[in-house]
């Protein structure tokens, strides 16, 4: 019996290596971006939200429409919805991050405590520095 020609196995090893690499990089990527988008809404949320003016209830309005689609897309998903239940999930969330950002763009417009040169950057990722 003989063993073969095992040339492809290292190969075969290096791309799966390098492909492993690559999936981790991809995931702590979307980790990071994940971690930044709910880090701005929950910034929003504490200084729009709890004001008694008109986006604070489109906010809120907001927040109750997805609570209700992500649930419903679960239950899409649970009764072999995968495909439908998905896309409903991802574009809800990011319907939803459209309308935190244009509720926070809008009040900021409006409120004298803020000026535009109020809010930078560096409030959001000073903690990383």
């Amino acid at each position: 019996m003989s063993q073969g020609n095992h040339w492809g196995d290292p190969i075969a090893d290096m791309i799966g290596d390098l492909f492993a690499k690559a999936v981790g990089l991809a995931i702590a990527a979307l980790l990071l971006l994940a971690f930044i988008l709910a880090t701005e809404i929950v910034q929003v949320y504490r200084r729009r939200a709890l004001r008694s003016t008109a986006g604070s209830t489109v906010l809120w309005i907001a927040a109750a429409v997805l609570v209700g689609v992500e649930t419903a897309s679960a239950l899409l998903i649970a009764a072999q919805y995968t495909t439908i239940g998905t896309y409903l999930a991802a574009w809800s969330f990011l319907l939803f991050v459209l309308v935190v950002e244009l509720v926070d763009w809008h009040e900021r417009q409006f409120d004298p405590a803020e000026s535009e040169t109020g809010v930078h950057i560096n409030d959001t990722l000073g903690s990383w520095s």
